[in-house]
């Protein structure tokens, strides 16, 4: 008697393992469809094995890991992006765009922001420098990169400073560092990501004109998707509110994404806000 119950133990043993290895399998067979562009470092780039890399790739494996699902990228010509959506070859494109220029985009909607950017200075720490303003900035040479937006705004409050205008970070800074140049005009993530990935531990990133709200990149979904874009808006907020999210941006930028997601923020989407509670 006791070995026909260990066979039959045996075999429901064997039957739970075979249902939990098909659920674990097929409970989610539905792919999405990631665009990226490959050429965009710090955001997105191929290294050479072909894999994508990047803050914004960071960001969607974290997401893809904590909703469980299965993702594929796609990689197009950042002016192509959003037509993607539209064309219905991807599903969610993550990418560094003010999305506050593309409220009018009939193809797609935003998820909640990832990163917030802005202009800022990158100075040498000697100086002291902590205040900038066309007046203490007079005289002053500011190197800037040849970016239509920040080249505009550092000759609109700045118009007391030489201006050098670069091609380059690389160029930029070799000059900061030798004196050739009071700071660097570029934005946060750029200055940021040049700053860590070569260690300049003696330069620091400062904002200037913090009334300048910043930029705040979000993740684009196709429009009628609202199920995956109320999922995306949930993870956002988990990764955020555990911390996630500001780890990776200190692996890539050396400081946090300073993103502000409360759960108020999530519950004033326009999808339904209790589908994922048990996720959180």
């Amino acid at each position: 008697m006791l070995k026909y119950i260990n066979a039959f133990s045996l075999f429901m043993i064997l039957v739970i393992v075979a249902i939990y290895g098909y659920t674990k399998v097929f409970k989610d067979t539905k792919t999405v469809y990631v665009g990226i562009d490959g050429y965009l470092p710090p955001f997105s780039s191929t290294n050479s094995y072909g894999e994508s890399q990047g803050y914004s790739v960071d960001i969607i494996r974290q997401l893809t890991d904590t909703l469980d699902m299965n993702i594929k990228f796609r990689i197009v010509p950042f002016s192509s992006l959003n037509d993607c959506i539209k064309n219905r070859t991807v599903d969610i494109v993550i990418a560094p765009f003010d999305t506050s220029k593309e409220k009018k985009e009939t193809y797609s909607e935003y998820t909640l922001p990832y990163y917030v950017n802005y202009p800022t200075l990158a100075v040498r720490k000697n100086r002291n420098m902590t205040d900038f303003n066309k007046y203490n900035m007079k005289g002053k040479t500011i190197c800037v990169l040849n970016k239509s937006d920040i080249l505009n705004l550092i000759r609109l409050n700045f118009y007391y400073s030489k201006i050098a205008v670069y091609t380059n970070s690389q160029d930029a800074f070799e000059d900061l560092i030798h004196g050739k140049c009071d700071a660097i005009a570029d934005s946060k993530s750029s200055n940021s990501y040049h700053v860590t990935k070569h260690k300049l531990r003696r330069i620091a990133i400062k904002r200037i004109l913090p009334n300048i709200k910043g930029q705040e990149y979000r993740i684009a979904v196709r429009k009628g998707e609202n199920d995956l874009l109320n999922k995306i808006n949930y993870g956002l907020f988990y990764l955020n509110s555990t911390g996630v999210i500001d780890q990776i941006s200190k692996k890539w930028f050396g400081s946090g994404a300073e993103v502000d997601i409360t759960q108020s923020d999530v519950a004033n989407t326009k999808q339904e806000s209790k589908k994922y509670l048990s996720f959180l």
